[in-house]
């Protein structure tokens, strides 16, 4: 979102239009919007009833999770890092997204066990940091990544689990970090620390 002037997020599910996105989309004066996914998570009949509003609309997806997350990389200018982090497990990369756009980092979804050449090729030379225990990226590709770029460009941040992840990554970043705002939402399930993320880039928290 901080590529489009700090967009807000909202969400919606995959077959119409929801009445108080539909009300939001109108309180905002949205001007364009952003689908995010392919067909399956975002119908085109979601997007005809955005168009039909009089809004413009973009979509940017591939054929898998990894694959509609490397779209969204693409948009991004030269970065200064990349944050690696589980497609399957969510609170790593949500942890990691104020940071990300307050820093010019990117975002890279992976498999626990595989990451696609396109990824690797897209992090070669880049200042990268991995989220979370082999468990959920596996120390093969943390090999893969530090013969590609070298140990002294390759971290690992985790903990025990999620909490003390993000615990691990708010430290490692205390520096960049010059915010008096913190925003708390719940480690069980995604949507609000979703939908925060650019509340917490303009409030720089």
């Amino acid at each position: 979102s901080a590529i489009y002037g700090q967009a807000p997020i909202l969400l919606n599910n995959s077959r119409s239009l929801l009445p108080e996105v539909k009300d939001e989309l109108k309180r905002l004066g949205a001007a364009k919007v952003i689908i995010i996914g392919g067909t399956i998570a975002i119908s085109p009949n979601v997007e005809n009833a955005i168009i039909s509003l009089g809004i413009d609309t973009e979509r940017i997806a591939g054929q898998t999770r990894v694959e509609t997350n490397l779209r969204i990389v693409e948009k991004l200018d030269s970065v200064e890092g990349v944050f690696v982090a589980s497609a399957r497990s969510f609170p790593d990369a949500l942890a990691s997204a104020p940071i990300a756009a307050a820093n010019n980092w990117a975002i890279v979804l992976t498999e626990q066990n595989n990451i696609s050449a396109e990824a690797l090729n897209y992090l070669k030379g880049k200042k990268t940091v991995i989220l979370g225990g082999s468990v959920v990226v596996s120390d093969s590709i943390k090999n893969q990544l530090v013969q590609q770029n070298g140990t002294q460009n390759v971290v690992r941040l985790a903990g025990s689990n999620r909490y003390e992840t993000l615990a691990s990554i708010l430290w490692y970043f205390k520096d960049q970090m010059k915010s008096d705002t913190i925003n708390i939402a719940t480690g069980a399930n995604f949507p609000d620390a979703l939908t925060a993320a650019p509340l917490s880039i303009q409030n720089k928290a």
